[in-house]
């Protein structure tokens, strides 16, 4: 052993014994150990703490215990599978020993400052981690992990004696200012962004009572990247992030789908079974009524009574003959779109012989012709008396096929024995013609 170094250990040990201080490079020690830069020659300086590796440290666990509080190790790599003890051994860097847990004094390539409140030991409040990370944390465990960040920005509450882990966003400020929360999402990088392709996630708000069941609002975007456009998704019940089971739709042009995802209609309503589609309560709703509109397009409950609309009779009488040729009777009606009901009143004198007077119903005045109505039955009539007056009544039953109002022209002839009779309406009340529907 070199006589130098040797005879300076045995005066190291003699110094440290006498005055419980150690210098090391200095013969004035200011504290218990003393180190001063030696600036006489090129070698490195500085002091080297024990370096081990996480999993090492973990192995140590049993060796540390309160005496130990205050001891500084160099961490060269994370703990694997971490320890009560070594759980913040996240990765390389310095760490000292509490006493019960190793904290990090600062990392190579993660550090992180803890908020505080009243007590900088019981308080914690708060991590900031070196990736950007932030969580605000309200709970005792300032000795665990419970507020190490695991998103961009994390509120976490283990206080079971409030509910103070709301988010508030107050502004005062004269001018026209509103609080706002915003989210953004982009391709491309923060100097280059660049548009989303179509599907992609914009952002969402997630709750979640149960761990991995959440119910929350999504937004996707579904332009073409030169045009903003995007649907807002409702889901619940566990459906998650999972968008294709989303319980209602807002797509991108306002159309709101409840139980489908491509509403063709402002409102488009897909129920499970008959009778758990709609259900509008507002007083005026009783059984058996119907859904009314007024002009403005309020709706309300209405009982259910047929519109009864008259037609138009001409004032001339006509003269029907028994050759089988059918003619206008002067009368028609206009029917709506749909099914109705049109009812005819008859008037027929003058006839030489008993028989009957057969109608229809036609588009035209000039033709029997029926291009968009469906009629039940095809022909009407009823009975008439030689020489006498005679009264009769027929229905039919329209469907107006087309999506505008037709206008139905009656037509008859007679049969059945008298060779001319007249179709009287001249100055008479009882002819009619009318629509219910």
């Amino acid at each position: 052993m070199n006589r130098k170094f040797l005879m300076g250990i045995i005066a190291l040990m003699v110094s440290s014994t006498a005055l419980a201080q150690v210098g090391i490079n200095t013969e004035a020690p200011a504290a218990s150990l003393d180190v001063t830069a030696n600036l006489s020659d090129a070698t490195p300086e500085g002091v080297i703490a024990p370096r081990l590796t996480g999993n090492q440290m973990k192995a140590a666990d049993p060796q540390y215990g309160t005496a130990q509080t205050g001891a500084i190790v160099y961490a060269t790599a994370a703990v694997t599978t971490a320890s009560a003890k070594t759980i913040n051994v996240t990765a390389a860097g310095y760490y000292y020993f509490d006493g019960t847990v190793w904290q990090a004094i600062i990392g190579g390539t993660e550090w992180r400052t803890s908020g505080t409140a009243t007590d900088a030991q019981t308080d914690k409040v708060g991590d900031i981690s070196r990736s950007g990370r932030v969580a605000v944390y309200n709970g005792p465990n300032s000795t665990t992990a419970s507020a190490v960040p695991t998103a961009a920005f994390s509120v976490i509450n283990e206080t079971t004696t409030d509910a103070l882990d709301n988010i508030s966003i107050t502004t005062y400020s004269g001018a026209n200012v509103t609080p706002s929360f915003l989210m953004y999402s982009y391709d491309g990088t923060k100097d280059n962004p660049l548009p989303l392709t179509s599907g992609r996630g914009i952002g969402s708000i997630q709750f979640g009572s149960i761990p991995g069941i959440t119910t929350g609002i999504y937004t996707r975007y579904v332009g073409d990247g030169s045009s903003n456009k995007s649907n807002l998704y409702f889901t619940t019940s566990g459906a998650g992030s999972d968008m294709a089971n989303a319980r209602m739709l807002i797509d991108s042009i306002g159309r709101v789908g409840i139980g489908t995802l491509s509403p063709a209609t402002k409102l488009d309503i897909k129920a499970d079974a008959s009778g758990t589609g709609f259900k509008m309560v507002d007083g005026t709703q009783g059984d058996g009524k119907i859904m009314i509109s007024d002009a403005n397009g309020v709706g309300t409950w209405q009982n259910l009574a047929a519109k009864v609309v008259f037609g138009i009779k001409e004032n001339a009488n006509t003269t029907l003959t028994s050759n089988g040729v059918y003619k206008y009777l002067g009368m028609y009606v206009v029917v709506p779109p749909g099914r109705s009901q049109v009812y005819v009143g008859g008037m027929i004198q003058g006839a030489n012989a008993n028989g009957y007077v057969t109608t229809k119903l036609s588009e035209s005045s000039t033709s029997v012709t029926k291009t968009n109505i469906q009629q039940i039955p095809e022909l009407a009539g009823f009975g008439i008396m030689n020489a006498t007056i005679t009264i009769g009544q027929m229905t039919f039953y329209i469907t107006n096929t087309s999506t505008t109002s037709r206008t139905l022209y009656l037509w008859g002839c007679i049969a059945g024995g008298p060779s001319t009779a007249t179709w009287a309406q001249v100055g008479l009340s009882e002819p009619f013609i009318s629509v219910a529907y």
